[in-house]
């Protein structure tokens, strides 16, 4: 397990793959409208605290000032896991149901439980106390890109920009697992997320890999990880 610090050493940049010149133009991303039921009709949309969501990857090519020429070029899928309301009991909620909850939503989620908490719904490893003992999770599905839009490192753009979206997530923690079919292929997805400054949240050997970071650190500036999206 890594020793986690609150300061992090300078990441490479990410290199880029895709021969193609990219457009000029300007990247966005837009979150799809969400809402929250109050009052006696808090219940009608099962647990409100723990919720999944999607925001489009956008670009506007330049000198086009109509958002109607806006494109749509991919998307992120997450979960919001509002873990300090369950922790306070908000909603009806408790952090004893919390395994409940994750299993209720996803195989995936049910497994990160598994992974970073125990039956009370704490974290196994003290060393990430102080990240996932009591503050919300992003919990990072899937980045997906059109194909011509792939090898300029748009989704940490992207993702980066999304927790810029995020009110809560100043210190809070984001967590993905890179699932692929090979090892050298998640090696090469551990290294893409590092470069934003994701860390291994289990153990070297563990058999379910799960990367994190927490937003109270001094982290990587997108605009040093991808300079030439700027």
């Amino acid at each position: 397990m890594n020793n986690f610090s609150t300061q992090r050493t300078p990441l490479p940049q990410y290199k880029v793959k895709n021969k193609n010149p990219l457009p000029k133009g300007h990247f966005s991303v837009l979150l799809r409208e969400s809402q929250r039921f109050l009052g006696k009709s808090r219940g009608l949309n099962g647990n409100q605290n723990i919720t999944r969501h999607q925001a489009s990857i956008c670009f506007k090519p330049e000198n086009q000032y109509d958002e109607d020429e806006r494109k749509v070029i991919g998307k992120i899928e997450y979960t919001l896991i509002n873990r300090s309301r369950i922790y306070n009991g908000k909603d009806g909620d408790s952090i004893n149901n919390f395994r409940q909850y994750c299993n209720g939503i996803s195989d995936e989620l049910g497994q990160m439980h598994a992974t970073l908490f125990n039956e009370d719904g704490e974290p196994k490893n003290p060393a990430l106390e102080e990240y996932i003992g009591s503050g919300s999770i992003v919990y990072l599905d899937s980045i997906e890109l059109e194909v011509e839009w792939r090898g300029y490192g748009i989704g940490l753009l992207a993702l980066d920009g999304l927790l810029g979206l995020l009110p809560s997530f100043k210190m809070d923690s984001v967590i993905v697992h890179p699932t692929v079919d090979s090892a050298a292929t998640q090696a090469k997805l551990v290294a893409y997320y590092s470069l934003l400054g994701m860390d291994e949240w289990t153990p070297p050997n563990a058999e379910y890999k799960l990367l994190g970071m927490w937003t109270g650190c001094e982290l990587p500036r997108i605009k040093q990880i991808v300079p030439h999206l700027f």
